[in-house]
Protein backbone atom coordinates (compact mmCIF):
# COMPACT_ATOMS: atom_id res chain seq x y z
CA UNK A 1 0.00 0.00 0.00
CA UNK A 2 1.09 3.05 -1.13
CA UNK A 3 0.08 6.18 1.22
CA UNK A 4 0.66 10.17 1.21
CA UNK A 5 -0.41 13.04 3.30
CA UNK A 6 -0.40 16.25 1.64
CA UNK A 7 -0.91 19.29 3.89
CA UNK A 8 1.30 22.53 4.56
CA UNK A 9 3.95 23.19 7.22
CA UNK A 10 2.76 23.67 10.44
CA UNK A 11 -0.55 21.79 10.06
CA UNK A 12 0.39 18.64 12.17
CA UNK A 13 2.47 16.81 8.54
CA UNK A 14 5.39 15.67 10.24
CA UNK A 15 3.18 14.17 13.94
CA UNK A 16 0.87 12.30 11.11
CA UNK A 17 3.58 11.40 9.23
CA UNK A 18 5.29 9.74 12.18
CA UNK A 19 1.87 8.34 13.70
CA UNK A 20 1.46 6.34 10.54
CA UNK A 21 5.34 5.11 10.35
CA UNK A 22 4.97 3.39 13.93
CA UNK A 23 1.38 1.92 13.03
CA UNK A 24 2.23 0.70 9.14
CA UNK A 25 1.26 -2.43 8.62
CA UNK A 26 4.61 -3.20 6.59
CA UNK A 27 7.66 -2.81 8.97
CA UNK A 28 10.19 -0.73 6.81
CA UNK A 29 7.88 1.39 3.97
CA UNK A 30 9.78 3.19 1.50
CA UNK A 31 10.11 6.77 3.06
CA UNK A 32 9.15 9.96 1.16
CA UNK A 33 9.99 12.77 3.53
CA UNK A 34 9.07 16.34 1.96
CA UNK A 35 9.28 14.61 -1.16
CA UNK A 36 8.72 16.98 -4.23
CA UNK A 37 7.94 13.73 -6.67
CA UNK A 38 7.06 9.93 -6.66
CA UNK A 39 9.35 7.68 -8.48
CA UNK A 40 8.49 4.37 -8.50
CA UNK A 41 11.19 1.45 -7.41
CA UNK A 42 10.24 -2.57 -8.11
CA UNK A 43 8.24 -3.93 -4.98
CA UNK A 44 6.93 -0.14 -4.10
CA UNK A 45 3.39 -2.21 -3.45
CA UNK A 46 5.11 -4.82 -1.80
CA UNK A 47 7.16 -3.09 0.72
CA UNK A 48 4.77 0.05 1.12
CA UNK A 49 5.58 3.28 0.45
CA UNK A 50 4.78 6.09 3.14
CA UNK A 51 5.00 10.07 1.62
CA UNK A 52 4.60 13.33 3.13
CA UNK A 53 4.27 16.03 0.24
CA UNK A 54 3.75 19.94 1.27
CA UNK A 55 1.26 22.06 -0.54
CA UNK A 56 0.39 24.75 -2.30
CA UNK A 57 0.93 22.98 -5.27
CA UNK A 58 1.88 24.92 -8.24
CA UNK A 59 4.71 26.14 -6.05
CA UNK A 60 5.84 26.35 -2.20
CA UNK A 61 7.52 28.83 0.41
CA UNK A 62 10.45 27.71 2.66
CA UNK A 63 13.42 29.38 3.96
CA UNK A 64 12.29 32.36 1.99
CA UNK A 65 12.39 30.85 -1.09
CA UNK A 66 9.62 29.68 -4.17
CA UNK A 67 10.26 26.45 -5.42
CA UNK A 68 8.30 25.50 -8.69
CA UNK A 69 6.90 21.62 -8.77
CA UNK A 70 8.06 20.51 -12.11
CA UNK A 71 5.37 19.10 -14.38
CA UNK A 72 3.80 16.65 -14.86
CA UNK A 73 6.62 15.01 -12.18
CA UNK A 74 6.20 16.25 -8.74
CA UNK A 75 2.86 16.65 -6.97
CA UNK A 76 1.28 15.13 -9.91
CA UNK A 77 3.39 11.71 -9.65
CA UNK A 78 1.35 10.92 -6.38
CA UNK A 79 -2.31 10.85 -7.28
CA UNK A 80 -2.51 7.16 -8.19
CA UNK A 81 -1.20 6.31 -4.35
CA UNK A 82 -3.74 4.03 -2.73
CA UNK A 83 -4.21 5.89 0.23
CA UNK A 84 -4.26 9.69 -0.14
CA UNK A 85 -4.91 11.96 3.27
CA UNK A 86 -5.02 15.79 3.20
CA UNK A 87 -4.70 17.62 6.57
CA UNK A 88 -5.86 20.95 7.54
CA UNK A 89 -5.50 24.05 10.08
CA UNK A 90 -7.69 27.27 10.89
CA UNK A 91 -5.12 29.20 8.69
CA UNK A 92 -5.20 31.84 11.23
CA UNK A 93 -3.79 29.12 13.67
CA UNK A 94 -1.26 28.14 10.93
CA UNK A 95 0.20 32.09 10.83
CA UNK A 96 0.55 32.18 14.67
CA UNK A 97 2.37 28.66 14.27
CA UNK A 98 4.41 30.32 11.32
CA UNK A 99 5.44 33.22 12.63
CA UNK A 100 6.87 31.25 16.07
CA UNK A 101 8.61 28.79 13.67
CA UNK A 102 10.62 31.59 10.99
CA UNK A 103 13.18 32.49 13.31
CA UNK A 104 14.99 29.30 13.41
CA UNK A 105 14.29 28.95 9.10
CA UNK A 106 16.68 31.42 8.45
CA UNK A 107 20.45 31.39 9.05
CA UNK A 108 20.33 35.56 8.66
CA UNK A 109 18.29 35.79 11.99
CA UNK A 110 19.73 33.07 14.33
CA UNK A 111 23.27 33.27 13.03
CA UNK A 112 23.25 36.83 14.56
CA UNK A 113 23.06 36.84 18.39
CA UNK A 114 21.79 40.98 17.73
CA UNK A 115 19.19 39.46 15.67
CA UNK A 116 18.03 36.55 17.56
CA UNK A 117 18.07 39.40 20.62
CA UNK A 118 15.73 41.92 18.80
CA UNK A 119 13.54 38.73 18.13
CA UNK A 120 13.45 37.88 21.65
CA UNK A 121 12.72 41.37 22.71
CA UNK A 122 9.95 41.69 20.41
CA UNK A 123 8.34 38.42 21.52
CA UNK A 124 8.55 40.07 25.16
CA UNK A 125 6.48 42.81 24.20
CA UNK A 126 4.06 40.91 22.42
CA UNK A 127 3.55 38.66 25.80
CA UNK A 128 3.17 41.78 27.96
CA UNK A 129 1.25 43.41 25.73
CA UNK A 130 -0.70 41.74 22.92
CA UNK A 131 -2.63 44.21 21.78
CA UNK A 132 0.44 46.57 21.47
CA UNK A 133 2.09 45.10 18.18
CA UNK A 134 0.35 42.96 15.60
CA UNK A 135 1.31 39.75 14.01
CA UNK A 136 1.55 40.97 10.24
CA UNK A 137 4.03 43.79 12.07
CA UNK A 138 5.83 41.00 13.72
CA UNK A 139 6.00 39.20 10.45
CA UNK A 140 7.15 42.25 8.98
CA UNK A 141 9.95 42.69 11.06
CA UNK A 142 10.91 39.20 10.50
CA UNK A 143 11.27 39.68 6.62
CA UNK A 144 13.95 42.50 6.86
CA UNK A 145 15.76 40.34 9.59
CA UNK A 146 15.20 37.76 6.93
CA UNK A 147 16.66 39.38 4.14
CA UNK A 148 13.48 39.17 2.60
CA UNK A 149 11.73 42.28 2.14
CA UNK A 150 9.66 41.32 -0.82
CA UNK A 151 7.39 38.50 1.12
CA UNK A 152 6.62 40.50 3.50
CA UNK A 153 3.70 41.99 0.86
CA UNK A 154 1.01 39.58 2.10
CA UNK A 155 -0.29 39.07 -1.44
CA UNK A 156 1.83 36.17 -1.49
CA UNK A 157 -1.33 34.24 0.71
CA UNK A 158 -3.76 35.12 -2.25
CA UNK A 159 -2.14 33.04 -4.77
CA UNK A 160 -0.56 30.59 -1.82
CA UNK A 161 -4.95 29.93 -1.28
CA UNK A 162 -5.92 29.65 -4.71
CA UNK A 163 -2.87 27.38 -5.84
CA UNK A 164 -3.96 25.05 -2.93
CA UNK A 165 -7.72 25.31 -3.35
CA UNK A 166 -6.98 24.34 -7.25
CA UNK A 167 -5.28 21.60 -6.17
CA UNK A 168 -7.66 20.21 -3.51
CA UNK A 169 -10.42 20.47 -6.54
CA UNK A 170 -8.69 18.26 -8.92
CA UNK A 171 -7.87 15.40 -6.37
CA UNK A 172 -10.32 12.71 -5.98
CA UNK A 173 -10.59 9.94 -3.16
CA UNK A 174 -9.13 11.40 -0.25
CA UNK A 175 -9.46 11.62 3.16
CA UNK A 176 -9.59 14.78 4.73
CA UNK A 177 -8.62 15.47 8.56
CA UNK A 178 -8.42 18.76 10.47
CA UNK A 179 -5.32 19.52 12.41
CA UNK A 180 -7.69 20.60 15.45
CA UNK A 181 -9.68 16.62 15.53
CA UNK A 182 -5.80 15.27 14.79
CA UNK A 183 -4.46 16.86 17.76
CA UNK A 184 -7.26 15.70 20.24
CA UNK A 185 -6.68 11.98 19.12
CA UNK A 186 -10.05 12.17 17.02
CA UNK A 187 -8.77 9.96 14.49
CA UNK A 188 -11.19 6.77 14.49
CA UNK A 189 -12.46 7.32 11.17
CA UNK A 190 -9.08 7.82 9.94
CA UNK A 191 -8.40 4.29 11.01
CA UNK A 192 -11.54 3.02 9.34
CA UNK A 193 -10.00 4.57 6.27
CA UNK A 194 -6.14 3.27 6.77
CA UNK A 195 -7.48 0.11 7.44
CA UNK A 196 -5.25 -0.11 10.87
CA UNK A 197 -5.00 1.09 13.99
CA UNK A 198 -2.60 4.35 15.26
CA UNK A 199 -0.96 3.96 18.30
CA UNK A 200 1.18 6.71 19.88
CA UNK A 201 4.67 6.42 18.80
CA UNK A 202 8.08 6.84 21.80
CA UNK A 203 9.05 10.42 21.71
CA UNK A 204 11.73 11.29 19.05
CA UNK A 205 14.72 14.08 19.98
CA UNK A 206 14.85 14.29 16.09
CA UNK A 207 11.70 16.24 15.79
CA UNK A 208 12.04 18.35 19.11
CA UNK A 209 11.88 21.36 17.17
CA UNK A 210 8.54 21.32 15.00
CA UNK A 211 6.06 20.63 17.61
CA UNK A 212 5.07 24.17 19.58
CA UNK A 213 1.71 23.90 21.76
CA UNK A 214 -0.19 21.28 19.98
CA UNK A 215 -3.68 23.22 20.90
CA UNK A 216 -6.45 25.54 18.54
CA UNK A 217 -7.38 29.14 18.71
CA UNK A 218 -4.32 30.74 19.78
CA UNK A 219 -5.10 33.29 17.35
CA UNK A 220 -7.39 34.74 19.51
CA UNK A 221 -4.92 35.80 22.00
CA UNK A 222 -2.31 36.90 19.40
CA UNK A 223 -4.06 38.64 16.66
CA UNK A 224 -5.08 42.27 17.07
CA UNK A 225 -7.70 43.60 15.15
CA UNK A 226 -5.43 45.11 12.54
CA UNK A 227 -4.42 41.42 11.67
CA UNK A 228 -8.48 40.51 11.33
CA UNK A 229 -8.66 43.02 9.18
CA UNK A 230 -5.63 43.02 7.06
CA UNK A 231 -5.81 39.03 7.08
CA UNK A 232 -9.62 38.24 6.82
CA UNK A 233 -9.73 38.91 2.81
CA UNK A 234 -6.71 36.01 2.26
CA UNK A 235 -7.88 33.67 4.43
CA UNK A 236 -11.84 33.61 3.92
CA UNK A 237 -11.62 31.75 1.20
CA UNK A 238 -9.57 28.53 2.41
CA UNK A 239 -11.72 29.00 5.46
CA UNK A 240 -15.10 28.79 3.47
CA UNK A 241 -13.58 25.18 1.65
CA UNK A 242 -13.04 23.44 4.96
CA UNK A 243 -16.00 25.09 6.82
CA UNK A 244 -14.27 27.07 9.75
CA UNK A 245 -16.53 28.98 11.39
CA UNK A 246 -16.03 32.44 10.14
CA UNK A 247 -15.71 34.08 13.82
CA UNK A 248 -13.61 36.84 14.17
CA UNK A 249 -14.01 37.80 17.44
CA UNK A 250 -10.79 38.24 19.48
CA UNK A 251 -10.24 36.80 23.50
CA UNK A 252 -11.39 40.54 25.32
CA UNK A 253 -8.20 39.71 28.21
CA UNK A 254 -5.79 38.13 26.07
CA UNK A 255 -2.61 35.83 27.09
CA UNK A 256 0.39 35.02 25.49
CA UNK A 257 1.97 31.80 27.05
CA UNK A 258 5.55 32.17 27.88
CA UNK A 259 7.01 28.43 27.09
CA UNK A 260 5.01 28.64 24.07
CA UNK A 261 5.82 31.67 22.50
CA UNK A 262 9.38 33.61 23.58
CA UNK A 263 11.01 30.28 24.92
CA UNK A 264 10.26 28.07 22.08
CA UNK A 265 11.61 30.62 20.15
CA UNK A 266 14.75 30.86 22.07
CA UNK A 267 15.11 28.05 22.40
CA UNK A 268 14.85 26.57 18.80
CA UNK A 269 17.03 29.77 17.47
CA UNK A 270 20.09 28.68 19.66
CA UNK A 271 19.75 25.33 18.48
CA UNK A 272 20.39 25.89 15.01
CA UNK A 273 22.72 28.23 16.17
CA UNK A 274 24.83 25.86 17.63
CA UNK A 275 24.14 23.34 15.07
CA UNK A 276 25.31 25.16 11.87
Amino acid sequence: MRTVIFGEYKTGTTGLYKLLHHNYPKDNPRELFEAKEYRALPGDCEQGVLAKVIMPADSRYTHGKWWHWNKPTGIDSFRRFEKKLVLSRDPRDWFVSGLNFIPQLHPAIYNHKDKRNKVLELWSTKIEHPQGISCVQLYKVLMTMANEVELSDLNFLKSRYASIIRFLNSLDHYFHIRYEDFIEDKTQELEKYLGFSLNPPAQDGRWSHVPRAKVSGQWKDWFTQEDCELLKPYFEPYMQYWNYPNDWRLNPEPVIEEKHSLRYVEKTMLRKAKTQ
